[in-house]
């Protein structure tokens, strides 16, 4: 995201020389900020929102390690009848972030070990915003198609369609028994 728009649940904390070098944080979205966030997730409300973790800072401040927990109540509209569905999520998280010249340097290294890690976040302004971090990983955990029980699209099977109708004392034409037959049947003449 861009550094001269504020996102709706913004929270920095700083990385540089002098500050801690591991920073807990407990965060919660207040009214207004909830309201933003569920208008630009297109859902029907954020009732409660919080974020938890630590943000250690690395290599004097070139780098920073951001590991945290959402916890969320959310209410989205049902894709069948679009009623409100409420869901509860709880999301463990885990970002790296570092500043340019370090990210390059580990860039480089991913491109020789396809397996590795997916390269760092930027570090923009000497800070990690930690609230917009939890926001990006809360839109991740919104469930794709959230149901009312027994919502249902017309047409839409519930149950298992039942067999074929056959005639007593048929078989199959796919059954193992009408190959087997075929087979005596060949063998017989």
């Amino acid at each position: 995201m861009s550094s001269d728009v504020t996102p709706e649940f913004s929270r920095k904390l700083p990385v540089h020389r002098g500050v801690e070098p591991v920073q807990a944080f407990k965060i919660e979205a207040n009214a207004a900020e909830r309201a933003a966030l569920a208008k630009r997730f297109d859902i029907i409300a954020i009732e409660s929102f919080t974020a938890e973790g630590t943000l250690t800072t690395l290599d004097g401040g070139r780098r920073a390690l951001l590991r945290g927990r959402i916890a969320a109540k959310v209410v989205q509209p049902c894709v069948v009848t679009l009623e409100p569905v409420a869901d509860l999520i709880g999301e463990a998280f885990a970002l790296d972030y570092a500043d340019d010249a370090t990210a390059a340097k580990i860039e480089k290294e991913l491109e020789l070990d396809p397996e590795a890690a997916d390269p760092p976040d930027p570090l923009v302004d000497e800070a990690v915003d930690v609230g917009e971090a939890a926001a990006e990983h809360l839109a991740l955990a919104l469930n794709p198609y959230p149901r009312v029980p027994d919502a249902q699209l017309p047409g839409e099977l519930t149950e298992e369609p039942p067999p074929p109708v056959e005639s007593v004392g048929s078989t199959p034409k796919n059954s193992p028994f009408m190959a087997l037959a075929k087979l005596v049947r060949k063998g017989g003449k």
